[in-house]
């Protein structure tokens, strides 16, 4: 059984942020020997942790490495796993790139740009949950890219019944710029909308917080939190449509877009990167522009059952390992 690191690491109490690595991991260790080499208790952790793998692993797997140019001692921190990336194609292990996001939520510098650069030449896999991300990828690379569809967390579906629709459109996750939360409330209460909208999610941007304050109305409400999934599944069940109003161009595929179509909510999105990929099988509706988001609203439509269904029996996280072992293995 040939040895995976993954990165990035567990927190210290062996769990992660964001259940994702969970499922990747979990899924992952049914076909190779994923390796725990401790927990990321501090900033530079997650770096040492790949150091102590050099010599164990056979694959590294790498999601949001190019994020570490954000962090503390961001320097130290990129000539670390510059040389990393080196010694990993030194002595001829195999390098994966997770390519999430087009461009880092957070904002360019010249060290997420630059990691982006060598992994764009020298990861032997790159993979893309979205089918605009792989074409992008395919224009910075000679090597292999694959697009495989973000795969659907372990939960059952619940359809939603008229008998609990409270809000007609819900919008959660963390609120950062790119998710153009404010923009699109702007947009709602410039054009005098009646619809009621509520949305919840943590944010510490505080200049953010204060402009959706500002928008707040007897339409619109906020919850500065983060949600629980049950809460989260109740709220879903409440609304006719989740509303994912995503701005800019480092949109590629959204787990938030994922868990909310497990959860039977009809999701509405802008018409790029994996929102494009799931309104072509029928599972979510997508918008040009946000005259074209109330013209859905308006005229009632709504993703097939079937069509979600489907999806959700056939992109299992077992079936996206599947489906990728032959490209880790080669």
């Amino acid at each position: 059984m040939k040895v995976l690191h993954y990165y990035p690491a567990p927190l210290p109490n062996g769990k992660y942020l964001n259940p994702y690595s969970i499922y990747y991991r979990d899924a992952l260790s049914k076909y190779f020997k994923v390796i725990d080499t401790g927990t990321a208790r501090n900033f530079l952790v997650p770096i040492l942790l790949i150091w102590s793998a050099l010599f164990r692993a056979n694959i590294f797997l790498f999601n949001w490495i190019e994020n570490l140019s954000f962090k503390r001692v961001r320097f130290v921190q990129f000539l670390l796993i510059m040389l990393c990336f080196k010694i990993i194609k030194w002595k001829r292990k195999k390098l994966v790139w997770m390519f999430h996001n087009m461009h880092p939520h957070a904002g360019e510098s010249t060290y997420s740009e630059r990691i982006m650069n060598y992994l764009f030449r020298h990861a032997d896999l790159i993979i893309a949950h979205s089918n605009e991300a792989k074409r992008y990828a395919q224009n910075k690379t000679n090597h292999k890219v694959i697009y495989r569809c973000h795969p659907v967390p372990p939960i059952c579906k619940k359809d939603v019944t008229a008998d609990h629709v409270t809000y007609d459109i819900l919008i959660w996750g963390t609120i950062l710029p790119y998710k153009g939360v404010v923009e699109f409330l702007s947009f709602l209460k410039k054009n005098h909308s009646k619809l009621k909208v509520h949305v919840v999610g943590k944010c510490y941007e505080d200049s953010i917080v204060k402009s959706i304050e500002k928008l707040v109305s007897n339409n619109i409400s906020y919850s500065n939190k983060h949600a629980e999934m049950s809460e989260l599944q109740e709220l879903i069940q409440q609304s006719r449509y989740v509303v994912f109003p995503y701005i800019g161009t480092s949109i590629s595929s959204s787990g938030a877009l994922i868990d909310t179509i497990a959860r039977g909510g009809n999701c509405i999105g802008p018409n790029k990167g994996a929102f494009k990929d799931l309104a072509e099988v029928g599972c979510c509706l997508v918008y040009d522009n946000y005259e074209h988001l109330l013209n859905i609203i308006d005229n009632h439509r709504h993703v097939a059952a079937k069509n979600v269904n489907d999806f959700l029996e056939k992109n299992t996280w077992e079936n996206y390992v599947l489906s990728i072992l032959p490209d880790l293995l080669n």
